[in-house]
Formats: structure tokens, C-alpha cells, sequence
């Protein structure tokens, strides 16, 4: 008989899944909403198990995360084509770094984008 609910044993297979979706900017949080994947508590349990490899495949998502959220960064940057847009854009790019930062993500790459809405459009 199958067994009803969350999977909550470890499995390369499954950890594969959340590292992907990580790496390409999901949040764990949204991840573990998902009805196929482990609760939020259980992945913050493998990730704190010394005997799993789950830890350094998580870091290393993490760190692709934070070259995804940069990429991200720059095209909406760079997508601004309205003097009018740069509230908006400033905002877009403000709350990605910010999430960023709350996702522990402490990455160069993030941290050094500084944009700067002063120029107008086209102005560079």
C-alpha cells in the first residue's frame, strides 16, 4: 500500500529536484510547498544531518542561486526603457537583492551590483 502524504525519506532523486529548483531561484520555502516534495522541516533536518551529503549540494545550489538572481538583476536593468519605469525598477531590483540577503545567500555577485537610476535612458 502507498503511503499517503509528504515524502519524507532522503533520496538522491528528490534531492536532485530541490537543488535544481534552488539554482533556478526558488525560494526553499515555495519548494516545500510543492505536494510531491518534503515539508520545509524535514530539508532544514537533512541539511543539519552531518551524515548526508545534502549540505554541500544545497551550498553549491545556493551559490548558482545568487548568479541567477544577478543575471536576473541586470535584465531588468537593462529592460528599463521608460524614465517613468525607474521607481518600478528600482523597486524590482531593490527586493531581489533584499531576498537575496534573506536567503542567506552571501555572494559577490549579488553584492556588487550597485544601480545607479540617476542617468536617463540611454544616457550611458
Amino acid at each position: 500500500m502507498k503511503s499517503i502524504g509528504r515524502p519524507s525519506k532522503y533520496s538522491t532523486e528528490i534531492v536532485e529536484t530541490i537543488c535544481c529548483l534552488l539554482a533556478e531561484g526558488r525560494s526553499l520555502r515555495n519548494i516545500c510547498k510543492q505536494e510531491d516534495m518534503p515539508s520545509f522541516r524535514t530539508v532544514v533536518r537533512w541539511a543539519l544531518d552531518p551524515y548526508l551529503d545534502f549540505w554541500h549540494q544545497y551550498q553549491r545550489a545556493r551559490q548558482i542561486q545568487s548568479e541567477v538572481i544577478a543575471d536576473e538583476i541586470l535584465e531588468i536593468a537593462d529592460s528599463l526603457n521608460n524614465v517613468n519605469d525607474i521607481p518600478f525598477v528600482k523597486l524590482k531590483i531593490d527586493a531581489r537583492k533584499w531576498a537575496a540577503g534573506r536567503m542567506g545567500i552571501n555572494s559577490n555577485a549579488v553584492a556588487r551590483i550597485h544601480v545607479d537610476m540617476t542617468h536617463p535612458v540611454g544616457g550611458w
